[in-house]
């Protein structure tokens, strides 16, 4: 039976460990918030184990503690004939100190907990009626013993393991089946687990108890607010986290999975940053706060290798363009409508249609709902794709195709309608070309895009 492969989200959204709490260090980028993820959540584990194992040691240990402290005295005070010998009884105790360290690193210290995770892909038979859901646990486990769907009309059929992958069977109607594909990320695993252990060598495996698929509201995770001050100049950027999300107009969407999460501006390039790092303005509008507008594709190139020369960027993280799929995906911040707003947009809104005759300071205009502003109108924003057809079906991390002729522009300007300003609206435009509507809008992504 022909089967086709749909990949979603790989991104977790920790319940009992946050992920979220830590602040960057601008100074030294030492404390560096990273993509919400399971490497997170070992890390608290191999910490949390650790210390366990530590307390362990000095309050349950304390017969061979006193014995090492007196192995100590004896060779400290012996005489220099007997120093070979106490010296050997010392290290005869570490020894023991060290097997029981291994002894207690394999035990179990952890009790149940859960988090929540979107599924790694979902593979559907032809006929649509069953498919199975990969869910990635980050932990080696052994079973699940209960599964349970929000949606009636799916028949959960208990799973197995491979690796750190949970596998789950289900069947349903067509209907139901359309519903929780189309929507995935809209659906998430809960997952409880139990008997967590940590062996010698901190390697972390742990029982499946329970999988419980739940509904989630749309946008949830994004908005976290980091800043980062490069040359004296402040740039704030706003978290997105991985995610499912249908691309473009219709019809011809296409269902888009990004798998990493990434840090967007949270507003468009300034006339400050630019200048502090070019040490030009190019701008037709002059204003420290205004966009920097009258630039090129090849022009933001520039300036996006210079601050990565800078070394500034968080651990992990390089400064980009958006591509396009996350430049949408940005601006929609989990809504469906032509705009973040709604199926309208007004002037109270953005700066469109000539309204003001110019472009406005950035951040003059309401928020979406992942902290974002001035998606809509103020400048055009380059984005990094070439400027092609969207592929069709189902595709992860897209970045447009490999050559053309054009680079993609998104989001309208202040002297666009309303009607392209929209957050599916595209343009392709020679990538030297430089206007006054032109601006662009920077992201932080890991290195390894």
């Amino acid at each position: 039976m022909m089967k086709k492969i749909i990949s979603l989200s790989l991104c977790f959204a920790l319940l009992s460990v946050s992920a979220c709490a830590q602040n960057w260090n601008i100074e030294d980028n030492r404390n560096v918030q990273r993509e919400p993820g399971v490497s997170f959540l070992h890390e608290e584990i191999q910490k949390s184990g650790l210390n366990q194992q530590n307390e362990l040691l000095r309050f349950g240990n304390a017969e061979l503690r006193n014995k090492l402290a007196n192995a100590e005295k004896v060779h400290q005070d012996a005489d220099p004939f007997d120093k070979a010998d106490a010296l050997a009884k010392v290290n005869a105790v570490k020894r023991e100190i060290e097997s029981a360290t291994e002894a207690i690193a394999k035990k179990t210290f952890f009790g149940e907990f859960s988090y929540s995770a979107p599924f790694d892909r979902v593979q559907v038979d032809g006929d649509r009626s069953t498919f199975a859901m990969f869910i990635r646990t980050g932990f080696s486990g052994t079973k699940v013993e209960k599964v349970s769907f929000p949606l009636p009309s799916v028949t959960a059929v208990k799973g197995g393991e491979n690796r750190d992958q949970v596998i789950l069977s289900a069947s349903g109607t067509t209907d139901s089946i359309r519903e929780l594909v189309r929507n995935s990320a809209g659906y998430r695993a809960k997952i409880w687990f139990t008997n967590l252990r940590i062996d010698s060598s901190n390697v972390i495996s742990a029982d499946v108890a329970n999988i419980e698929i739940i509904k989630v509201q749309p946008g949830e995770g994004g908005g976290q607010r980091n800043v980062l001050t490069i040359n004296n100049v402040e740039y704030a950027f706003r978290w997105c986290p991985a995610g499912n999300f249908m691309m473009g107009n219709e019809p011809g969407q296409v269902s888009v999975t990004l798998s990493k999460g990434f840090w967007m501006l949270e507003t468009e390039v300034t006339q400050a940053m630019w200048e502090s790092v070019m040490g030009n303005n190019p701008s037709s509008f002059k204003g420290a706060q205004l966009p920097v507008e009258s630039v090129s594709w090849n022009n933001c190139q520039e300036f996006i290798q210079r601050l990565n020369a800078l070394n500034v960027a968080p651990a992990g993280f390089k400064f980009s363009l958006p591509t396009e799929s996350q430049w949408e995906y940005a601006c929609r911040a989990g809504t469906t409508t032509a705009y973040h707003f709604g199926d309208t947009l007004t002037r109270e809104q953005a700066n469109f249609g000539n309204s003001v005759g110019q472009t406005r300071e950035v951040g003059s205009y309401p928020a979406n709902a992942w902290g974002l502003k001035d998606m809509h109108g103020n400048v055009w924003e380059w984005c990094l794709d070439w400027y092609g057809d969207y592929p069709g079906g189902f595709v992860v991390d897209p970045t447009g195709p490999e050559r053309g002729s054009d680079r993609v522009l998104r989001g309208g300007s202040w002297n666009d309608s309303a009607g392209h300003c929209r957050s599916a609206l595209r343009l392709g435009i020679d990538p030297s070309l430089r206007y006054n509507p032109f601006g662009l809008r920077l992201s932080l992504v890991f290195e390894g895009r």
